[in-house]
């Protein structure tokens, strides 16, 4: 994930002629979103009632406009809010946009995987590996689970993992994508 720094979205928006305020249209905040190569752009605010605080974010994805995710959450704490909220945040983003790879090449019992520490690749992590299915209804071609992998060390741009059983179905090109293990 690229955070914006504040000075650059100033800078940007006052080459575009448009004043932060103006962030709040949504039209305004996905165009933004493009020119900074932004694949997903949370928009949202803070409000204060008395004591309580109460943060609303939207995550929208910039190429569909699809609503990636809505958090509201309230409290007195604001600190508290704020890694409450952040974490909230963050399972959304995994969940909508999981790391994705091919299987490279099989070195014994060894998977080699063509994603790693620079796409968030970490010791530990689990892949699903996904096989194509057959064609339904004359068309699309399905992706089903083949197995699973387990990641044992990373490199910045490769992974070596481990296969939970047989590697006798694993295949050079195959796909491999995170699995979101719920807490």
């Amino acid at each position: 994930m690229k955070i914006v720094e504040r000075e650059l979205l100033d800078k940007i928006l006052a080459e575009l002629k448009l004043s932060s305020s103006e962030l709040a249209d949504p039209d305004t905040a996905l165009r933004l979103g493009k020119i900074l190569s932004a694949g997903l752009i949370a928009t949202g605010s803070i409000t204060r009632y008395k004591k309580d605080y109460q943060i609303s974010i939207r995550l929208t994805d910039t190429e569909t406009t699809a609503i990636k995710g809505v958090i509201v959450a309230s409290g007195r704490d604001l600190n508290g809010l704020v890694q409450d909220v952040a974490g909230k945040i963050m399972k959304k983003i995994k969940t909508a946009y999981p790391i994705r790879g091919k299987v490279m090449m099989l070195e014994g019992d060894r998977v080699v995987l063509n994603i790693g520490t620079e796409a968030g690749v970490k010791n530990g992590m689990v892949f699903k590996v996904l096989e194509n299915a057959a064609a339904e209804n004359g068309g699309t071609v399905r992706l089903k689970p083949a197995g699973t992998l387990t990641i044992a060390s990373a490199e910045p741009d490769l992974a070596y993992a481990t296969a939970a059983g047989q590697t006798q179905g694993l295949k050079k090109e195959m796909k491999v994508e995170e699995m979101m293990i719920l807490q």
